[in-house]
């Protein structure tokens, strides 16, 4: 593993690792258009790590060789460099506030165009459903469901998830205010819990980038928790002005509790809704 391997210093003080994953990154712009380069670096270094573990690897400098000459392991690499861990029910304050602040606003308008933005496999996503499902508001939305690399798209499209997360998700539903059981939405299938094929009628799975592809619509809401974690502060400002031009006026940005638009340039086109989760509401 990369923490655990002692730093190798360069003529020039820069550890030698650090000059790989450089390397490795400027390799896949190359190959395969992904760029990680923005990244946050101590997120690619875990994400690398994961990779190597992967491939059975020792080295960043075999892992660039074997993506660059591999499809197969370029595919892997591209996904695992990609991936976000999401959870169902994830941010279980911020589903409570998005219910009580948010849901009763959205009702004022006659269809709802919601944006699922850094969905990875989707759990959050489906979360989200189930959500606006329980508020009578769902068949009035279309959801969005973007991620930059399609194998994680291609995973939320299977609503299959590992059966033995159904009491995990039960508690993050109950503590997310959910007063129904979880098996009205989720069933067991052999090693998959399987999402209700009725909770994916309104959403759109689609491939892109927050960061390279800009805005594709106006909605009243965007739920993008935790995806600001793993971008620099450069791309958090590029990512800030995609979710700032898709919005509507009056419309909710949802973050995850621990983060904020506060460092980003359209602060001040922000007002901080009256709860503690990390939702705000585009008043410029």
């Amino acid at each position: 593993m990369i923490v655990d391997r002692p730093a190798r210093v360069g003529e020039r003080g820069v550890a030698v690792e650090d000059i790989e994953v450089q390397l490795l990154l400027e390799g896949l712009v190359q190959r395969s258009g992904y760029d990680f380069r923005g990244y946050d670096p101590p997120v690619v270094k875990r994400r690398i790590e994961r990779a190597l573990a992967t491939e059975s690897l020792s080295t960043i400098s075999e892992l660039q060789s074997r993506a660059l000459h591999d499809d197969a392991c370029l595919s892997r690499v591209i996904h695992t460099l990609t991936f976000r861990e999401v959870s169902f029910f994830g941010d279980a304050q911020l589903f409570r506030d998005l219910r009580s602040a948010v849901f009763p606003l959205l009702r004022t308008y006659p269809f709802v165009r919601i944006w699922s933005a850094g969905c990875s496999t989707g759990e959050d996503t489906y979360a989200l459903a189930i959500a606006l499902e329980e508020a009578g508001l769902y068949g009035r939305c279309r959801i969005y469901a973007t991620d930059a690399a399609r194998s994680l798209v291609e995973v939320a499209q299977s609503r299959a998830y590992p059966a033995d997360r159904g009491f995990e998700w039960q508690r993050a539903y109950a503590a997310a205010g959910g007063d129904r059981t979880l098996d009205d939405y989720v069933s067991i299938d052999g090693p998959h819990a399987m999402i209700d094929a009725q909770l994916g009628r309104n959403i759109v799975f689609a491939q892109h980038s927050v960061v390279v592809d800009g805005s594709f619509n106006q909605f009243h809401l965007i739920f993008c928790p935790g995806m600001m974690r793993q971008f620099n502060k450069d791309l958090q400002s590029q990512a800030h002005g995609t979710l700032y031009g898709s919005l509507v006026r009056l419309g909710f940005l949802g973050l995850a509790t621990d983060e904020s638009v506060i460092t980003s340039p359209f602060a001040r086109a922000y007002r901080r809704s009256d709860v503690e989760a990390s939702i705000h509401r585009r008043i410029l």
